[in-house]
């Protein structure tokens, strides 16, 4: 054989063995994923107390691969759920002669104990412990076991007398606080989570989060700090301590407390090393921003102001006096943050910290100080500053609202052109634009255009997997519905039109009292239940609560084949709810929605609003 034909049968060989490889090794990932399918279905049928249908699917698995623990776990429970408890022990038995774990043989005194031979379940036990007393793994095993049938304090006794043989306090603590829990002990359970923290100083996320969990239950939360405090007594340099203190403040809200405790931590933390410094800025950070998340605005301030101060080289004091700006924002104190927004824009120019600057300096001038002028300077500042981002398009429409207020509907038209054209837009926003564009033909009285914009809203795709596609649809087919069902009140219509116009433009006043021209003139009564609806909707924008139960009660009263008629209900105890504080009225106004209109679709909505006023006012 000369040497190429050599190396072609060497070559095709190897082919052959790898493709042979291949194949038995697809054959059995397809046999690892019927088995996992099997055992999927025997899980299921456990899970509904079908025992009889799971035991026969892990005993087949069983069957197949005895060595295997999930398949024997799965045979020994259903016989015990089907009270076999014969075959249970001899399926016990023989899982023993193949694995000499002690894991299987701590489940003969469970089996006795669900015999209800508990006294033979606790002497098989205490049998296994003293002859494996000097492993660890037993006194876990035993007790877990006699957890499970609810035995806590015999658990505990295990847990404890493992730690005096063994000689070690660290072991079992988890274990011990969790059984703790079981029994409403929250003392002893925080005391378990502390101890395992200073045996164990890496595991203060764990720690942390398991005693912040009891900051929801306000019962709670005087007992839990004082042992946190009793423990920094007696170890006052011990920063983990003071750490979970601040955090179990921030979970029950206590911001005072925890802003006092990070405070305690900054001057400890003035001599130490850059990565505890680095630490506590992180903290003091976070605590800022959950601060600001719960409205804690005032506190919020005074800790992104400490980062400032104590760390300001630090990654998060950019976004700390950012944030501080946000919280002034929040409370109403706009000239101070502009001042601090401007701060941002010169010292971090090309950043997302200063464009959303200019952006939420553009919110202010146009929505607190209705300066449309300058709030469209800020905005268009928006468009020139790097990096380039979704805040562009947002500036656009927002510029788009700066000329609406104005009036300037041919500007506002060619701003949404911009939108439509502009290459880096999404499809959302294409569609947001092509409907503003549809209802400015309709505030100027152009329906047969309007009607072909909404038209191209309403062939939008709704997907399904994308909550954004079709976003627009339906307002683009009410105001479609709304022009067909007036094509014969043209006077009616555009006095309604404009009466929208006013309102997208916030001169509420003068839209209200045009809807009320509309009841007028309207003939056809097609327009009455929308404008009721209108003049309920602004009322309750300006405050004028009765004025609102009024418009919606004569949609109720008068129009009940309106298709507001449920909507107008609902919105009844809204104003009864969010505007007057009168929950019982609310209740009742809620009540008349499930009662009468059982179809509606905003059933789901009110039963929540009932179950809220229910559970955090009544």
């Amino acid at each position: 054989m000369n040497k190429s034909i050599k190396y072609i049968v060497t070559a095709i060989i190897c082919l052959f063995f790898i493709s042979l490889s291949n194949a038995q090794s697809q054959n059995q990932k397809i046999k690892q994923q019927q088995l996992n399918q099997l055992l999927n279905i025997a899980r299921n049928y456990e899970q509904r107390a079908q025992f009889s249908r799971a035991l026969e699917i892990y005993q087949r698995l069983w069957n197949d691969y005895p060595t295997n623990i999930n398949y024997y776990r799965g045979v020994k429970n259903n016989l015990i759920n089907l009270r076999k408890f014969k075959q249970a022990e001899e399926a016990i038995n023989k899982m023993s002669s193949l694995n000499s774990s002690l894991l299987i043989k701590t489940d003969i005194g469970d089996l006795y104990f669900k015999m209800g031979e508990h006294e033979k379940a606790k002497a098989f036990w205490k049998k296994l412990l003293e002859e494996n007393k000097d492993k660890p793994s037993v006194f876990q095993l035993v007790a877990t076991a006699m957890s499970k049938n609810l035995l806590f304090d015999e658990a505990l006794d295990v847990y404890k007398k493992g730690q005096k043989r063994l000689n070690n306090k660290s072991l079992f603590l988890i274990e011990m606080a969790n059984i703790y829990r079981s029994l409403r002990d929250h003392k002893n359970a925080v005391l378990n989570y502390l101890d395992y923290l200073k045996y164990y100083p890496t595991q203060y996320n764990f720690v942390e989060r398991n005693i912040t969990s009891f900051a929801g239950d306000p019962e709670l939360t005087s007992e839990i700090e004082e042992i946190i405090l009793d423990k920094i007594n007696t170890d006052s340099k011990n920063m983990q301590l003071r750490n979970i203190l601040a955090a179990f403040y921030i979970r029950s809200s206590n911001y005072r407390a925890a802003l006092e405790e990070y405070s305690i931590i900054d001057q400890y933390i003035k001599t130490r090393s850059k990565k505890e410094k680095d630490k506590v800025g992180r903290e003091l950070f976070r605590f800022a921003q959950n601060a600001f998340n719960d409205g804690a605005y005032e506190y919020a301030i005074q800790a992104y102001n400490l980062v400032l101060s104590r760390y300001p080289k630090s990654p998060f004091a950019m976004n700390s006096k950012y944030g501080s700006a946000v919280a002034y924002e929040k409370l109403g104190q706009f000239e101070k943050a502009i001042s601090i927004y401007n701060e941002v824009v010169l010292e971090n120019p090309n950043t997302p910290n200063a464009k959303n600057s200019l952006f939420r300096i553009g919110e202010i001038q146009m929505e607190s100080f209705s300066n449309y002028k300058e709030a469209e300077k800020f905005f268009k500042k928006v468009l020139n500053k790097r990096p380039f981002s979704d805040k562009n398009t947002e500036a656009l429409f927002r510029i788009a609202d700066c000329y609406l207020a104005r009036n300037l509907l041919e500007e506002t038209y060619e701003q949404y052109d911009q939108i439509i054209l502009q290459k880096s837009s999404s499809h959302n926003y294409k569609m947001k634009a092509l409907l503003m564009q549809g209802k400015i033909f309709f505030w100027k009285g152009d329906f047969e255009s309007a009607s072909k914009k909404f038209e191209n809203v309403q062939t939008d795709h709704i997907n399904i997997t994308n909550e954004l596609a079709g976003f627009y649809v339906n307002d683009a087919l009410e105001y479609s519905m709304l022009i067909d069902e007036n094509k014969n009140s043209d006077g009616a219509l555009k006095l309604f039109a404009l009466a929208d116009l006013l309102t997208a433009q916030k001169k509420f006043e003068q839209a209200r009292n045009k809807y009320k021209e509309v009841i007028k003139i309207d003939s056809t009564q097609n327009l009455i239940d929308d404008s009721w609806l209108k003049i309920g909707q602004i009322c309750f924008r300006l405050q004028k609560y009765e004025e609102a139960i009024a418009a919606y009660q004569i949609i109720v009263d008068e129009h009940n084949e309106s298709v507001y008629v449920d909507l107008a209900q609902k919105e009844i105890g809204d104003v009864y709810s969010d505007g007057l504080k009168n929950y019982s009225n609310a209740l009742k106004a809620y009540e008349l929605v499930l009662m009468n209109y059982p179809d509606s679709i905003y059933l789901e909505e009110v039963r929540k609003k009932i179950r809220e006023i229910e559970k955090n006012v009544l």
